[in-house]
């Protein structure tokens, strides 16, 4: 049986897109294109999330443990001041290596473009809750 989280491989793909969904309080954005990361990182204190979509297979201790992982985020986020930043670690595994991120899912609070702050794997809404607060988000 496999432990989480994970050691990943770094893999190299080239192919992006962009999307934002928004509610009144947090943003959340998912990363789809490489220039814009350096952009939104380059001010104010963003998390960035990395996952992957095979993260969710099943055989891990946690069933689809990104997703449960995404899901307590993004309500966290959404009733805070926080923006995230949602990006995909086999798509984007140059900002992966540059933050050496090596293991899933893992949340980095990221400000003008340095890491504040991380997280590693599964986290409920109350530790999260706690991140942000001890981070003023």
């Amino acid at each position: 049986m496999t432990r989480f989280p994970l050691r990943l491989p770094l893999r190299h793909f080239s192919f992006r897109q962009f999307s934002i969904s928004s509610s009144s309080f947090g943003r959340i954005r998912e990363l789809n294109d490489f220039d814009e990361f350096f952009e939104w990182t380059s001010e104010e204190k963003i998390l960035v999330y990395f996952y992957a979509e095979w993260c969710n297979l099943r055989g891990f201790q946690i069933e689809e443990p990104c997703k449960e992982s995404t899901r307590a985020l993004e309500k966290c986020v959404k009733s805070s001041k926080a923006e995230l930043i949602k990006v995909d670690f086999d798509e984007y595994d140059d900002i992966s290596a540059h933050y050496t991120v090596d293991y899933l899912p893992q949340t980095l609070l990221i400000a003008k473009n340095k890491e504040l702050d991380r997280f590693i794997g599964n986290k409920d809404e109350e530790f999260i809750k706690e991140f942000l607060k001890k981070n003023d988000l």
